[in-house]
């Protein structure tokens, strides 16, 4: 598997007024995001299909070329690759003023040179708001993973952006996880790929795997060869999974979108021991479909 480098930065907001925001916030700040950047670099009244300058363009780029400005993103969200992922936890509603926003962004290969306009664009919204009542805010920094500032009080702290490699992160991971095997999905996961009478199959997921990985330029020929010796769900021990449904509201078009996924465990034998590299790297990469709005995020336990 070749590498892959990735970043992650921690956003802290204070909001100045009493706002209310959706339950689930990662489709309204990757929405607030794309706008933002459309406003800067658009050159073509969001008609990504005949612009001059599409395969340069630095959003195609970070959203891995599929994406369509002039469409409601909840509607073309399912096959987008992105570069980044925004997570999200804090399901709270009601905000009173002073009260704090926390959400991550893990910027991923050549989206982590684009770090500055990342912090630009959220330094710029608290100005503008976000949300359907463009809640404004005012951003009180921007933190690595140990806690230390990257931007705060209006000053850049470079050397506190690292770098990773993927490669580190499943060394460190693999060192304690043996045997049994369990993925616990902690957000819905969308099937790519819907084989006829399946509920779901370990195909479907292996597929979102592969096609993850693909995306990031990661697959090699000898990934290939492993990743294609499973033939069956007769490893996997158990499907422990619920039916997830969640609906979000367009109001440009005065309609609901319905999405359907699956959320909980799937535990495997220890034959799945051999697929663990690219398991924990799908760990910070999310699977399946609709990433964007924050889908397909899990976390393996092991034993031993």
């Amino acid at each position: 598997m070749r590498e892959i480098k990735y970043t992650e930065l921690i956003f802290k907001l204070k909001f100045i007024e009493d706002t209310v925001l959706p339950k689930y916030k990662v489709l309204m700040l990757n929405g607030a995001l794309l706008n933002f950047l459309l406003s800067l670099y658009c050159i073509n009244r969001r008609k990504c299909n005949d612009c001059n300058i599409y395969s340069t363009c630095l959003i195609q780029k970070i959203l891995g070329n599929n994406y369509e400005a002039d469409k409601p993103l909840i509607l073309q969200s399912h096959n987008i690759q992105p570069y980044y992922l925004i997570d999200c936890d804090d399901k709270k509603i009601n905000f009173s003023k002073n009260q704090k926003l926390i959400f991550s962004i893990r910027l991923i290969n050549e989206a982590i040179d684009y770090i500055s306009q990342f912090i630009y664009i959220f330094d710029q919204l608290g100005n503008i708001g976000i949300g359907q009542n463009k809640a404004k805010y005012h951003l009180k920094g921007i933190y690595n993973n140990r806690n230390k500032p990257v931007f705060e009080n209006g000053i850049l702290y470079e050397a506190n952006i690292y770098a990773k490699n993927i490669s580190d992160y499943i060394a460190h991971r693999k060192s304690s996880i043996k045997d049994k095997i369990t993925l616990v999905f902690t957000t819905p996961y969308i099937q790519e790929q819907i084989r006829l009478n399946s509920f779901i199959s370990v195909n479907n997921l292996f597929y979102s795997i592969k096609n993850r990985l693909n995306s990031l330029d990661a697959i090699e020929e000898k990934d290939v060869d492993v990743l294609g010796t499973f033939e069956d769900d007769e490893n996997f021990i158990n499907f422990n999974l619920n039916i997830v449904k969640r609906i979000y509201p367009i109001n440009n078009l005065k309609q609901n979108r319905t999405i359907i996924g699956f959320k909980g465990e799937i535990s495997s034998s220890k034959e799945f021991y051999k697929f663990l590299d690219y398991l924990i790297a799908c760990e910070k990469l999310n699977i399946g479909g609709h990433i964007l709005l924050g889908y397909g995020r899990f976390a393996i336990k092991g034993e031993g």
